[in-house]
């Protein structure tokens, strides 16, 4: 009998992987909001309460979060290889992404609104997923190169779908919360892996940790 997406799913991590996979992408999250305060100014606080593992076809449905997949997002990718292949995305709805660049640059760049929301979306991007990309790497001994971060926007049916339509592929689900002068805003990090590969993973990791 062929496996469901979710029962392959639940086949290649344990919760002893998940609790492995949680304690890294919160280190990168720590060490990308050091750097975030650092550059912006405004002091920046992260945290990831939630990750899982979902099939690629299971995305939309917890991006939306009950919103419908024809909810608009904003999102900043950043596509790795080497020792693994794959992608990372840093999502939000839009009206957040919104809000997250004014609460970083304030309100003095009406005339070149959309070239500093991109711009600053971007850094933030850059900024989040190479922390959780390099403790990835660091604890697991993964050598990645990594592609220049882009932004984009679009539904949530299209940002599920943008690293191809492989149903062999798995996302890594971190539910992020940004705090940015008690301005709560939510986004995801998802990671886009193959189910060798993720599973391949977490077996590295559990022999490292």
């Amino acid at each position: 009998m062929v496996q469901s997406n979710a029962e392959a799913n639940e086949s290649i991590i344990d919760d002893q992987g998940l609790d492995v996979l949680t304690e890294i992408v919160n280190i990168g999250v720590g060490r990308a909001a050091a750097v975030l305060n650092r550059v912006v100014n405004a002091h920046v606080s992260l945290s990831v309460p939630s990750i899982e593992l979902v099939s690629r076809g299971e995305l939309a449905q917890r991006m939306t979060g009950g919103a419908g997949a024809d909810e608009k997002l904003s999102w900043v990718e950043l596509g790795f290889d080497g020792d693994m292949q794959g992608a990372a995305s840093l999502m939000f709805p839009r009206d957040d992404a919104e809000k997250l660049v004014s609460a970083l640059v304030g309100e003095a760049v009406e005339a070149d609104w959309d070239e500093a929301r991109v711009g600053t979306l971007t850094e933030v991007g850059n900024i989040v997923l190479n922390g959780i990309m390099g403790s990835l790497a660091n604890m697991s001994g993964c050598r990645l190169n990594y592609t220049v971060p882009t932004c984009s926007e679009g539904t949530v049916e299209v940002a599920s779908q943008v690293h191809g339509t492989s149903s062999d592929c798995v996302c890594l689900v971190a539910s992020a919360r940004f705090v940015i002068s008690a301005l709560g805003l939510d986004g995801s990090v998802v990671l886009f892996f193959d189910l060798e590969q993720i599973g391949g993973l977490v077996e590295t990791l559990l022999a490292a940790s």
